[in-house]
């Protein structure tokens, strides 16, 4: 390639794992503003997933008094991006009180609280898609 010619930069494909609840510190906000960031960007952000505290942000009784509350921030996100999956680990959902509508009927539960949009999955999962990714982010509290 000559010096004059243009270098097309390589789409990166990325996952993000967010370990931040939105009540402790900055950490799901910058989380959040790095994907949007991303999604307006020529790479792909091919799956966010929520461990530990960072479950909090895709339950739906969490932040309902702010408009629009995370999980609708994070909903949003994955709807603009149609190719960006919201993946939630089902243990640390369920510790924290966090349900679809399957672990709901299974446990016997009243209702369910995880918001549309999130699916509940695995480190395992987790793990399957790191294989088929190029950069791997995390945020902490």
């Amino acid at each position: 390639m000559s010096k004059g010619a243009e270098t097309q930069e390589k789409s990166l494909s990325y996952v993000v794992v967010v370990q931040a609840s939105p009540e402790l510190g900055k950490g799901a906000q910058r989380a959040l503003s790095f994907c949007q960031a991303l999604c307006a960007s020529p790479h792909q952000l091919s799956m966010v997933f929520f461990y530990g505290n960072g479950a909090r942000n895709a339950d739906t009784l969490y932040g309902a008094e702010q408009n629009p509350s995370w999980s609708t921030r994070w909903a949003n996100l994955a709807a603009d991006g149609a190719s960006t999956e919201l993946l939630v680990c089902i243990g640390s959902a369920t510790s924290r009180g966090i349900v679809d509508r399957s672990e709901q009927q299974r446990l016997g539960l009243p209702s369910a609280n995880l918001a549309e949009g999130f699916v509940l999955g695995s480190l395992g999962d987790l793990a399957s898609r790191m294989g088929n990714t190029d950069r791997l982010l995390t945020f902490l509290d």
